[in-house]
């Protein structure tokens, strides 16, 4: 509870644009110093727990860079509108599709497990990457795909090997990811890892990511490629969709802090941005 409360706190506190600094004013020095004195005990409690998001260990500066990069990136303005069918088609036509992620976002979730059984029933083949297996634990992976464990044994190795496991729990909606497997699993469809955990370093992950997905697109040249992982690498300073350079379509996690909203366009089931970056309309409304 007492990290729940943190991390709302911090959310609140922490000032995210230029227009809220530009708000703080010398005036409010004695506000600011309290501000200061609970973000400091709310991190010092947070950093006595074990946390399990990519940004561990990183500076607040170089993550807010990194998102801030992903942004300038994805767009500001609706430029499209695509039907359910239009938008399988679009992406069954690519190599490589990026479903960017908010790890706790239970919603876009849904809308992701949604689209990949629409794909898996247009008979779509697919190899599903997630951002939320270790490829350390591939081995255990393939045993739960083939049947020769259960999930709760995988969970229970997984967690055994890293105990910041995505599909064990934690900060992150672990169910989806478990579900993700066993939509896998129901699809005979693969699914894999896209780099080692615990962590590598941020500048270290995009290049590895990179080549992992880019050498399960030579393992099978006819497979449409699902990516699913945290949508600030897609763009920005992680560049995965350019590392990689397969032909792609992006689906984003949500529209950016600056994008305008078209309302006429979310009449339809996705929009695209000007720079061609999907959203589900649904997250926008």
């Amino acid at each position: 509870m007492e990290r729940v409360l943190c991390m709302a706190i911090l959310r609140r506190m922490l000032v995210p644009d230029a227009r809220a600094r530009a708000a703080v004013s010398v005036r409010n020095h004695r506000g600011l110093r309290r501000s200061c004195a609970g973000i400091a005990a709310c991190l010092l409690l947070l950093s006595c727990e074990a946390t399990t998001f990519d940004w561990q260990g990183r500076s607040p500066s170089a993550l807010s860079d990194y998102h801030v990069a992903y942004e300038r990136d994805a767009g500001t303005r609706i430029d499209g509108s695509a039907s359910w069918d239009d938008f399988l088609a679009l992406a069954a036509s690519r190599r490589a599709l990026y479903l960017g992620d908010h790890h706790r976002d239970e919603h876009l979730h849904a809308l992701h497990r949604d689209l990949l059984q629409r794909l898996a029933k247009k008979g779509v083949r697919m190899r599903l990457m997630l951002e939320a297996i270790g490829i350390e634990d591939q081995p255990h992976i393939d045993a739960y795909l083939a049947g020769r464990i259960g999930m709760e044994q995988l969970v229970a190795v997984c967690r055994t090997r890293w105990q910041g496991s995505w599909i064990a729990g934690g900060d992150v909606d672990a169910a989806h990811y478990r579900e993700l497997l066993r939509i896998a699993k129901s699809l005979g469809i693969r699914a894999s890892g896209i780099e080692p955990t615990p962590r590598l370093p941020l500048s270290q992950r995009d290049p590895r990511i990179a080549a992992q997905v880019r050498a399960e697109a030579l393992a099978d040249e006819g497979a449409l490629l699902v990516v699913v992982v945290g949508q600030s690498h897609v763009l920005g300073t992680g560049r995965l969709a350019d590392r990689i350079g397969l032909p792609c379509t992006i689906l984003g996690a949500g529209p950016t802090s600056s994008m305008r909203i078209d309302a006429a366009r979310l009449r339809q089931d996705f929009v695209r941005t000007e720079r061609f970056v999907w959203l589900f309309s649904e997250l926008l409304r």
